[in-house]
C-alpha cells in the first residue's frame, strides 16, 4: 500500500513519470491496487504515453474492446484511445 501512496503523492506533486514508477511496482506485487489509477489526482498520469503503454501491456485495452469502454476512457477514431 505504501507504494500506492507514493505514487498519489507524487502524482499531486505533478511528477507523472514517478507516480507510474510507483503505480507500476505497486502493480507487479498486488494487483488489486490497480483501481488506485483511477483517483482524480492521477488524471495527469493518465494523459502520458506510458499509461498507455502500462494498460495495453496488463490487458486492459483489450479487455474494454471486448466488453465495453469504462466511462473515463474511449476509443478515438484513428484506433488511439484517451481517459480522463
Amino acid at each position: 500500500m505504501n507504494l500506492v501512496n507514493i505514487s498519489n503523492w507524487a502524482a499531486y506533486f505533478g511528477d507523472p513519470e514517478f507516480a507510474m514508477d510507483a503505480q507500476e511496482r505497486a502493480f507487479s506485487l498486488d494487483a488489486l491496487r490497480l483501481w488506485t489509477i483511477w483517483y482524480p489526482v492521477m488524471h495527469e498520469v493518465r494523459q502520458t504515453p506510458r499509461f498507455k503503454t502500462f494498460v495495453k501491456k496488463i490487458g486492459l485495452v483489450d479487455y474494454w474492446n471486448k466488453f465495453g469502454w469504462p466511462d473515463m476512457c474511449h476509443q478515438l477514431d484513428n484506433g488511439d484511445f484517451e481517459c480522463d
